[in-house]
């Protein structure tokens, strides 16, 4: 184990590689515990995600190599049995954000090595350890560990607001500078924004090589030494190349439309959802709308009432699709403004809350 003055050293070699091939953003990541590892996404994608990613995924994954790596580490007291069995279970997160493969893998090189990489998780959300002075018991050494899951988690966090409020300033929140383009409001902030240059101020270099290992090509990769180096390069593409993007009319966050570029909805999950926005967007749209919109929400509860009678057998079938039809109708004159609200609302009463079918009169 490392001693105690070890803990938390800055690892010197880059974070990362970057580079940039047929309008997608790839990036090269290499930890001791596994094989060179290059992910690629059209450009912003993976930026735009990080920025919503629910939180819940974040303490989930975390949590559930926390727990690989205990249940691991006690059956086989093996640095590749143990690395092994973590990646097998990260499988589906890694795939999901690089961002977040980024965390995973620093929280997996926690785990099997003691130390802190401090090109992913800031000083800032570290706090002093005593057990790393401690003899090497299993069951001490993992619980005391999962202490850090907060701290990776609240980096990741704080990060992440980082990258939304730039998001937001730079290409979402124009009442500030709107005639300037992407590019120039991203130089105004680099240059003058205090906040952006203490999260986001680096430089990078830049050189001619392989972009991973194996390859035959050659590209212009750059060196990314930490997280934010990553995020800003990826910033800095999505400006430079005016990637179109859009505002998901379901969750109402900003994300890059993946396949058609005429998509409403973006593919991530909302906070306590199961199914992505693409999935369940068109319908959570309309129940919002039809909750908000007074003329939406006045016809749905009349055709509850209604509906319900049919179901008790108070009314028929026939007369309720002919009240419904002309309630559309009167529905449409209302939102055209040809009749007005009070007018609609008080037909839809007249027609709907008598006791008898053949009270209802169904002219106007």
């Amino acid at each position: 184990m490392n001693t105690k003055k070890d803990f938390g050293a800055i690892k010197k070699k880059p974070l990362s590689y970057g580079f940039i091939n047929k309008g997608d953003i790839w990036f090269a990541l290499k930890y001791n515990f596994t094989d060179e590892l290059t992910m690629r996404n059209r450009i912003g994608q993976n930026l735009v995600d990080f920025a919503w990613i629910d939180s819940e995924i974040v303490i989930t994954s975390l949590q559930m190599l926390w727990d690989t790596f205990a249940q691991a580490r006690n059956k086989k007291d093996e640095y590749s049995f143990i690395s092994v069995a973590m990646l097998e279970r990260a499988k589906r997160f890694l795939s999901a954000n690089v961002y977040l493969s980024v965390y995973l893998f620093a929280f997996i090189d926690f785990l099997l090595e003691d130390t802190i990489d401090e090109r992913v998780i800031s000083n800032d959300f570290i706090f002093d350890s005593d057990w790393l002075d401690k003899p090497d018991n299993t069951y001490i050494y993992a619980n005391e560990k999962f202490s850090y899951i907060d701290h990776f988690a609240n980096s990741f966090f704080a990060i992440q607001k980082s990258v939304q409020k730039s998001l937001d300033t730079i290409l979402v929140n124009r009442t500030d500078n709107s005639d300037l383009s992407s590019a120039a409001r991203l130089s105004l902030l680099e240059n003058t924004d205090e906040f952006y240059k203490n999260n986001w101020g680096t430089r990078f270099t830049s050189f001619i090589g392989k972009p991973y290992e194996g390859a035959k090509s050659y590209v212009q990769l750059t060196e990314l030494g930490t997280i934010t180096d990553m995020l800003r390069y990826e910033l800095t593409q999505l400006v430079l190349k005016n990637v179109p993007y859009k505002i998901c009319k379901c969750c109402n966050e900003m994300f890059i439309p993946k396949g058609r570029s005429d998509s409403l909805y973006c593919l991530r999950i909302m906070p306590g959802r199961t199914k992505p926005c693409s999935a369940i967007g068109a319908n959570f749209v309309a129940v919002e709308k039809r909750n908000t919109d007074p003329v939406l929400k006045t016809y749905r509860k009349a055709y509850e009432r209604l509906k319900k009678r049919v179901e008790l057998g108070y009314m028929t079938d026939e007369d309720f699709f002919k009240w419904d039809d002309k309630a559309k109708e009167m529905r449409g004159k209302c939102k055209n403004n040809k009749i007005s609200f009070v007018e609609f609302e008080k037909w839809i009463d007249d027609t709907s809350r008598k006791r008898k079918t053949k009270d209802i009169k169904l002219d106007f």
